[in-house]
């Protein structure tokens, strides 16, 4: 018991034995919070989180503080990747959307205001999705073009457990790792109904953030390269290989379009589109109430809850460097045109659009 309340700011617990290990899923209002790599593939520790909707920005800040608790310290579930699949309810719910984006374009906005609807829920990059569709994409990694149907099994069974704390009937919105762009093609099989948006903004505006305070996908050989796929770069500098890494997000975005059921999305056209084309594009009614609430939510900083936001966009382009500004428009600029024609073009299902071009590689 004292072990159990001891805190443990770094996670490091769950590379203990675990004290409870389950052969189906706990009751609900657990979820599965942290990974672990097992021998046959990710292991998934559950936590009490209780009934209803997380409320923080990501996922993660809600994993620190449920298990943070002495009662998830001690009550420790812990499941297999074949025990997730083997539980899974066959009539469990799909996600009502997908987000997939660029990364510091408004995402995490995006991923509030769609949270903001009665009824609605949001998840917002959680840890044991990504370790599922990572997994589910090496199974593949012999060139196959059809996701493996194990990786699709597990991805629904992943999704449908992080919404084990939902009540029957509630929307689920995922907010996805911007590296998921990459598995649109598995997403789309495992939820071919599940409309998904791509969201972006200037990518200048979004290398010199990255740059500045660089996420892990733009750190070379870290998460989410091989899902990009990208290899290399160590020999890159930062503005270089961050003009890269964002570069191919935006072509596998243009690529993947063709795949049906998608919406491309703009930073600037966030609050007009909440008001009219996104509700209809993922099948929700907007009332004169809940415009009223999107609209009292603008200039909050979506991150940091009580906090105002600060338009950042003119800033940061004026904190671009001349190198960082020739790597951005030799590498992401023909890829952002290409995605803002088609943007414009379709204002709606970009299905409707021809497949795009093969992709080039970046290099």
């Amino acid at each position: 018991i004292a072990a159990a309340c001891r805190p443990d700011p770094l996670g490091l617990a769950r590379f203990a034995p675990a004290p409870l290990v389950g052969g189906g899923w706990p009751p609900e209002g657990w979820l599965p919070a942290q990974v672990a790599a097992g021998p046959a593939g990710p292991e998934f520790d559950w936590a009490a989180f209780g009934m209803g909707p997380l409320d923080d920005p990501f996922f993660a800040d809600s994993v620190r503080r449920a298990t943070a608790l002495p009662f998830n310290r001690l009550m420790r579930w812990r499941l297999t990747l074949d025990e997730l699949i083997a539980a899974c309810p066959a009539d469990g719910a799909a996600p009502a959307g997908l987000v997939f984006h660029l990364s510091r374009c408004g995402s995490t906005l995006l991923a509030r205001l769609l949270a903001g609807f009665p009824g609605h829920a949001k998840l917002s990059e959680p840890e044991p999705l990504d370790a599922v569709v990572q997994w589910g994409l090496a199974l593949s990694s012999d060139g196959a073009r059809a996701p493996h149907p194990a990786a699709v099994a597990a991805l629904r069974a992943v999704a449908r457990a992080l919404m084990h704390n939902l009540a029957p009937g509630t929307r689920a919105f995922f907010k996805l790792d911007c590296w998921h762009i990459g598995a649109l093609p598995l997403f789309r099989a495992a939820f071919p109904e599940t409309p998904w948006v791509f969201l972006y903004r200037d990518p200048l505006e979004v290398a010199v953030s990255q740059v500045a305070m660089p996420g892990i996908h733009v750190v070379p050989g870290m998460q989410g390269a091989a899902m990009l796929g990208l290899a290399g770069g160590e020999e890159l500098g930062a503005e270089a290989y961050t003009a890269i890494v964002l570069g191919r997000i935006c072509a596998l975005a243009h690529h993947h379009a063709a795949l049906g059921g998608g919406m491309l999305l703009h930073y600037d056209e966030i609050f007009e589109a909440i008001l009219d084309r996104l509700p209809r594009h993922f099948g929700f009614a907007l009332d004169a109430e809940a415009a009223r609430r999107i609209e009292s939510m603008r200039g909050d900083d979506a991150k940091t809850p009580g906090a105002r936001f600060r338009p950042d966009g003119v800033a940061k382009r004026a904190r671009a460097t001349p190198t960082l500004r020739a790597m951005v428009e030799r590498h992401v600029e023909p890829e952002f045109q290409r995605l803002e024609t088609l943007r414009r073009a379709s204002r709606g299902d970009v299905a409707v659009e021809s497949p795009s071009a093969p992709i080039s590689s970046g290099d």
